[in-house]
């Protein structure tokens, strides 16, 4: 369980007051019995900056259910990392379907902690598909771009005459993947 303290203030006991109703959870009661010595719940509480002894409290309130409490203060800076999305931008032009950039945010934060230089975004490409004939709700690729190792993606595509709906589908290195509409 991830309870997000206040932000933007430092957590206190009171803050924990509303975790009281988990602990009369009768599911807990029942784990606990039948292993009294086992943690019964994991806790991270998510805050910036907190009084001492934040977690011991919250261990003290649960009892005689026994917890496990970690307290991530990501101001001490913590390996807390939020998940953002991928961005792409993607033009049509004399025909052709182009990308134009690239960015897959949680691969870009990985690269950036290792400081690993980037020069073209087609490097972080695993995969391109594109399904000319999209129907909203099955994706059909009738071109895919999956380049071998000591290669990268074209990221220009000519759009056949008798396309429809057109559907683009961008996945990284991470497995990650944006899928995108546009109109020819």
């Amino acid at each position: 369980m991830v309870k997000v303290m206040p932000v933007n203030r430092i957590a206190c006991k009171a803050d924990l007051e509303e975790l009281r109703l988990v602990f009369g959870d009768p599911a807990l009661e029942k784990r606990s019995a039948e292993s009294p010595t086992k943690s019964v719940l994991d806790i991270e509480l998510v805050c910036m900056g907190h009084e001492p002894d934040l977690g011991v409290e919250l261990e003290k309130m649960a009892h005689p259910l026994k917890i496990k409490v970690d307290v991530i203060d990501i101001l001490k800076g913590n390996d807390l990392q939020f998940r953002r999305d991928s961005e792409a931008q993607v033009e049509v032009d004399n025909g052709k379907l182009i990308v134009k950039s690239f960015y897959p945010m949680n691969l870009l934060s990985k690269l950036s902690l290792e400081k690993t230089m980037i020069g073209d975004w087609r490097e972080l490409v695993d995969s391109i598909m594109i399904d000319f004939h999209y129907d909203g709700v099955v994706l059909n690729p009738s071109m895919i771009d999956i380049p071998d190792k000591k290669s990268i993606v074209d990221g220009s595509y000519t759009i056949p005459d008798d396309h429809g709906h057109i559907r683009i589908k961008i996945t990284d290195l991470l497995s990650e993947s944006i899928e995108l509409d546009t109109e020819a």
